[in-house]
């Protein structure tokens, strides 16, 4: 375990990944107190589930990329890795401000239309269900 520990702290050992794991967490919240402010109905543990495993998940692993992208160039294109990898992070970081904005928006608070997602739309999925 000491060994995965030690492969993956130079990518996720880093003071962004602790904040969107944070934000990760508040949009989790936020949004189950969403559901329940909506009415009892719309809330579902499987719901969050299928947030964590297709939004969160992938999320961190995409950032992760990145990350090693990051610190493999070399020379020159450094400057350009760090560009990607700070716009990747205004990218993460609207995203996730973005939804909170949606959940919050849902409780009640008053959010500005601009900043808010747009929740999806009722009815069948993607997945057919």
């Amino acid at each position: 375990m000491d060994d995965i520990w030690l492969l993956a702290k130079p990518v996720y050992g880093d003071g962004f990944v602790f904040w969107m794991l944070v934000l990760m967490l508040a949009n989790v919240l936020l949004g189950m107190a969403a559901a329940l402010a909506s009415s009892a109905e719309h809330f579902s543990l499987g719901e969050t589930a299928r947030w964590l495993r297709t939004k969160a998940v992938p999320l961190l692993i995409g950032w992760g990329a990145v990350k090693l992208v990051v610190l493999t160039a070399m020379g020159e294109h450094r400057q350009w890795a760090d560009a990607l990898l700070m716009g990747v992070n205004a990218t993460i970081l609207v995203s996730l401000v973005g939804s909170m904005a949606g959940h919050l928006k849902a409780v009640g608070f008053p959010v500005p239309d601009f900043m808010a997602r747009k929740p999806e739309p009722e009815g069948p999925r993607r997945d057919g269900r």
